[in-house]
């Protein structure tokens, strides 16, 4: 009778256990099911992603009106306000009778830029002298080229020094161009300074499409075949003149590459064909 009383709980136990194992089996199962179409739905979606992104790469090409309009932001938000209201000048000379709500923000834009212009051009014109020179004062060119051979800043030159300055070098248009690799017996290019500039002039004009009622433009010989052009628009406004930077351009005379400048990287890149 002793070993009974140990017989019942063994034989319990036994059943306990088993129990145990099936209860576990039971519960194991369903969550391996469970991870498997949890896979299955990662599976999915991830294909569906994946689709969806094939479809945005095969859209159009973006807008290039919306990118002239990004271009602007960022010259704006760069302090450059002449170029960005030379860019939305630009921009808002095209057709956008399909997009009502970008002519928009970028004629609100252009106000705003163009109060700020005047403002600024207020300013400039209670501390400046009244000069004859007005357009060439606003050049970017003139005033970079001029302070290189006179050492001083074209804002605080005079007239006579600026007409001078002009004049010497109306003069160095008459001398022919040299190859940037002539040797000892120096090799020249068949046209002066003159004739490079204009031939450039007409090239940026006709192939970079920078062509406006209110535009007036500089041109530069620069160095090594390569002749500047700088576009601008004239504005007035409350009763002040500035300008709008349109773009300045380079052209080589001997590989008759065209390139523009970026005003905020301050790096030029050659301009594809319009």
């Amino acid at each position: 009778m002793k070993n009974r009383k140990y017989i019942v709980p063994l034989v319990a136990l036994s059943f306990g256990l088993a129990a145990c194992q099936a209860d576990e089996a039971e519960t194991s199962t369903p969550t391996e099911e469970s991870s498997s179409e949890n896979e299955s739905s990662t599976d999915k979606v991830t294909s569906e992603l994946v689709d969806d992104e094939e479809l945005l790469t095969e859209e159009e090409p973006a807008d290039p009106n919306y990118d002239l309009l990004e271009q602007a932001k960022d010259e704006y938000y760069s302090g450059e306000l002449d170029a960005a209201a030379g860019t939305l000048s630009r921009l808002l000379q095209n057709d956008l009778s399909d997009n009502e709500l970008l002519k928009a923000e970028a004629e609100d834009l252009k106000e705003e830029i163009s109060q700020q212009q005047a403002e600024n051009a207020k300013a400039a014109a209670e501390i400046q002298v009244a000069s004859e020179f007005t357009e060439e004062r606003q050049s970017t060119l003139l005033s970079e080229e001029f302070e290189e051979a006179k050492e001083q800043s074209l804002s605080e030159a005079t007239d006579e020094e600026l007409e001078s300055f002009l004049t010497e070098k109306e003069v160095q248009k008459t001398e022919p161009l040299v190859d940037a690799e002539a040797t000892e017996t120096t090799e020249k290019i068949a046209m002066t300074k003159q004739e490079a500039e204009n031939h450039a002039f007409e090239q940026v004009l006709d192939r970079a499409v920078v062509e406006g009622e209110n535009y007036f433009y500089f041109v530069n010989y620069a160095q090594e075949n390569w002749v500047q052009v700088e576009a601008r628009e004239a504005v007035e406004q409350d009763g002040v003149t500035f300008s709008n930077l349109i773009g300045i351009y380079r052209y080589n005379v001997e590989t008759d590459e065209i390139q523009k400048l970026d005003i905020i990287t301050g790096e030029y890149n050659t301009l594809e064909e319009q």
